[in-house]
C-alpha cells in the first residue's frame, strides 16, 4: 500500500475580541488544516495473472496504478463561525471516491479515520467538503503488461489501459492558532 506523504498548511483570518484574561484570542485568530492520506485500501479487484508453462514467466499480467495528485491539493479554510466561537482543534475523517475522471464523486464518513463531535462539526464537514470538491488526479488504472518473446530477449510490452474508480480515506485536522498573554500583558 501507498501512503501519499501530502501534508498542506492553509489560513484563514477572521476577527475577534480580546477578553483581557489570561488566554485571550489575538484581535486577528487564524484557524489552519492539514490533511493525510490514510494507506489506500487494495483495487476493486485483484490482480489477475495468466500463467504459462510451469517456471516460465506469466505471458500477461495486470498491475494496479493508484490515482497521483495533479497540482497542489486544496486544504480546507477553518470556518469563521468555528473561530468566532473559539471552537478550537477539529478532526474531520472521510472517504473519497474518484471517478474515471480523477475528480472527487462521492464523499462519505471514513470508518478509518476519526471525525470529532461537536455543534460545530457540520461547518467543519462542509469546510472538507468544499476543499475536496476542487481537487484533481491522474485516475487510478489497471494496466495489462505482456511479456513478448523475441530472438534477442524477452520485453514487456503494455497491452492496455482501463480506468477504475478508486476509494481512500484522508484525516483532515484544523487548529486555531492564539496567544498566551502573560499577566502583566495589557
Amino acid at each position: 500500500m501507498r501512503n501519499f506523504p501530502i501534508v498542506i498548511v492553509a489560513a484563514a483570518a477572521a476577527g475577534t475580541a480580546t477578553l483581557g484574561c489570561r488566554h485571550a484570542m489575538p484581535a486577528a485568530a487564524e484557524g489552519a488544516s492539514s490533511f493525510s492520506f490514510v494507506a489506500p485500501p487494495p483495487a476493486s479487484r485483484p490482480p489477475q495473472k495468466k500463467a504459462g508453462p510451469p517456471g516460465v514467466a506469466p505471458l500477461r499480467r495486470e498491475v494496479v496504478v493508484p490515482p497521483r495528485p495533479i497540482g497542489t491539493l486544496v486544504t480546507p479554510v477553518y470556518p469563521r463561525a468555528a473561530l468566532a466561537r473559539r471552537a478550537g482543534e477539529a478532526m474531520v475523517g472521510v472517504q473519497l471516491t474518484l471517478g474515471l475522471d480523477g475528480r472527487v464523486n462521492d464523499v462519505t464518513t471514513s470508518l478509518a479515520a476519526l471525525s470529532s463531535p461537536g455543534p460545530l462539526a457540520g461547518e467543519f464537514r462542509a469546510a472538507v467538503e468544499e476543499a475536496v470538491r476542487q481537487w484533481r488526479f491522474h485516475p487510478a488504472e489497471i494496466r495489462q503488461i505482456e511479456t513478448v518473446k523475441h530472438a534477442q530477449g524477452d520485453y514487456l510490452h503494455l497491452a492496455g489501459t482501463e480506468k477504475i474508480e478508486w476509494r481512500f480515506d484522508v484525516q483532515f485536522r484544523f487548529s486555531a492558532s492564539g496567544a498566551v498573554v502573560s499577566d502583566g500583558a495589557k
